[in-house]
């Protein structure tokens, strides 16, 4: 692991890109590396990691992320500047952790220069789930969590949890900050003594006024099983709608009695196949779902017209 000042620059050989390293090595068989920049003229450095496959950039290219740096290699030229990889990582969270320790190992916030300046450029250190404690011990907080498919609740720190159903850091760390919804059917159920926002964990009973069918399940477990967005489950629970035929059970004799299906009691369904979207009623309910106008529609279903906005007419009963 690269500690100042024992830093020695003549055993980094092998070219990648403009990086140098110690070692040949391929890319496929690493996450990531951990590298340093030199600017060769004030001195100056940056410590920094980044992974082998990114959609944005080219790692071979890459000039690190700090703005500081990346002027001082516009006022300076590339050319007066080394590029290192000091360290590989298999996976993220060996990663974080890495960039972690070697940026407290280096006293990246403190270290100075004999001028006086900053030797290295980094402003923070970000533990992405580390912190002194926690790199052995973990997160000792107490975090309950609710799986939407199984029901099962699990209650322990972040590590007992990760080590529960095997996911990374980062994925934990976004689904504490809310950033993301789930994790394989996992969901915040509570933090501390603090219920989480957002989930509806309650069990609801569904019915499709279409094909006579009935779902019981969550929110999200509805969703799953339909494909219905978000907005539209929630209007049907929040606002006992009746959307793309399904509404609340108990709301199933009303809904039949209002005769949402109007006079034409046939049954059409309709695909649209650029957005692979299939609605099944009647054409009063498939005029308002898809807002085709009755002319556009009337042809559609007389056969005088194959598609229209997308949508045709593939089955009727």
């Amino acid at each position: 692991m690269f500690i100042y000042p024992e830093f020695d620059t003549s055993v980094y050989v092998h070219q990648k890109g403009h990086w140098k390293c110690k070692h040949d090595f391929s890319p496929a068989d690493h996450y990531g590396f951990i590298y340093v920049i030199i600017n060769n003229i004030t001195n100056e450095k940056y410590i920094g990691k980044k992974n082998f496959i990114t959609k944005y950039n080219n790692w071979e290219t890459y000039t690190s992320s700090s703005i500081y740096m990346k002027q001082s290699i516009t006022l300076h030229g590339i050319q007066n500047f080394s590029f290192l990889i000091i360290q590989l990582c298999n996976t993220v969270d060996e990663l974080a952790e890495a960039e972690y320790n070697i940026l407290l190992e280096n006293n990246v916030l403190k270290r100075k220069l004999p001028n006086g300046t900053k030797e290295f450029q980094n402003r923070c250190i970000h533990s992405s789930g580390f912190d002194g404690s926690r790199v052995k011990h973990g997160d000792p907080k107490i975090y309950k969590f609710y799986n939407c498919a199984t029901h099962e609740i699990f209650e322990g720190t972040r590590l007992q949890f990760r080590e529960r159903i095997n996911c990374t850091i980062d994925k934990l760390s976004n689904l504490i900050r809310n950033t993301i919804k789930s994790i394989d059917n996992w969901i915040i159920h509570e933090s501390g003594n603090n219920c989480a926002k957002g989930f509806d964990t309650k069990i609801h009973k569904f019915y499709n006024c279409i094909l006579n069918e009935t779902f019981v399940g969550t929110q999200l477990e509805f969703r799953k099983y339909t494909g219905l967005p978000r907005e539209v489950s929630s209007n049907i629970i929040k606002n006992n709608k009746y959307s793309h035929n399904w509404c609340l059970y108990e709301l199933k004799d009303s809904i039949q009695s209002r005769k949402l299906h109007g006079r034409d009691k046939t049954v059409y369904t309709i695909y649209h196949k650029k957005n692979n979207i299939t609605i099944t009623g009647n054409q009063q309910y498939l005029k308002k779902e898809t807002q085709l106008d009755s002319p556009s529609f009337s042809r559609l279903i007389k056969h005088k017209q194959r598609t229209s906005k997308g949508w045709e007419i593939i089955h009727r009963q």
